[in-house]
C-alpha cells in the first residue's frame, strides 16, 4: 500500500504524532482510516509524552473532572445506588456523558487505563471520584 514515508492531509500539512489517537479519521491515499486502539506500548508513549499526545494526559483530563465532582456524584447516585458501586468503561463514558464531558476515544481510554491499572475491568465509582478530587485539590476546578 505505501512505504513508510512522511505523508501530508489533505490540507498540505503532515501528520505528527499527536494526529494518531484513538477514535481518529486519517486520509492517506484517498482512503480513510478509523483508529480505533492501540498496543500497550504504544498507549505508554502516548501517556508519558503529554506535549505530542495531549488526549493521554491524565493530568489534564482529572482538571476537566474536578469541576463535576458534584454532578458525578449525582450521576451516581440516581443510576447506581442499588448495584455494587463498580463501573466497566462503558458506564464510565455514559457518566462522562452525562455531566457534559465529551470526550474522544483517546481521552476516554486514558481515563479508563488510570483507574483499572489492574486490568480487571471494573473498578469502584469512587475511584473516578478521586480522580476528579484530586486535580480539584490540587487547583484544577478554577
Amino acid at each position: 500500500f505505501l512505504r513508510r514515508q512522511a505523508i501530508k492531509k489533505a490540507d498540505g500539512s503532515k501528520y505528527e504524532p499527536r494526529d494518531f489517537f484513538c477514535g481518529n479519521i486519517i486520509e492517506i491515499a484517498g482512503h480513510r482510516f478509523v483508529l480505533i486502539s492501540s498496543d500497550e506500548s504504544s498507549y505508554k508513549v502516548m501517556e508519558n509524552d503529554h506535549r505530542n499526545f495531549p488526549y493521554s494526559d491524565v493530568g489534564r483530563l482529572q482538571k476537566l473532572l474536578a469541576p463535576r465532582q458534584g454532578a458525578i456524584r449525582n450521576y451516581f447516585v440516581a443510576n447506581y445506588c442499588n448495584g455494587d458501586g463498580k463501573l466497566d468503561s462503558k458506564a464510565m463514558e455514559e457518566c462522562l456523558l452525562s455531566v457534559g464531558l465529551r470526550w474522544n476515544k483517546q481521552e476516554i481510554i486514558t481515563l479508563w487505563r488510570s483507574l483499572d491499572k489492574r486490568k480487571r475491568g471494573k473498578v469502584s465509582f469512587t475511584k473516578l471520584l478521586k480522580a476528579a478530587n484530586v486535580a480539584a485539590a490540587l487547583g484544577g476546578s478554577k
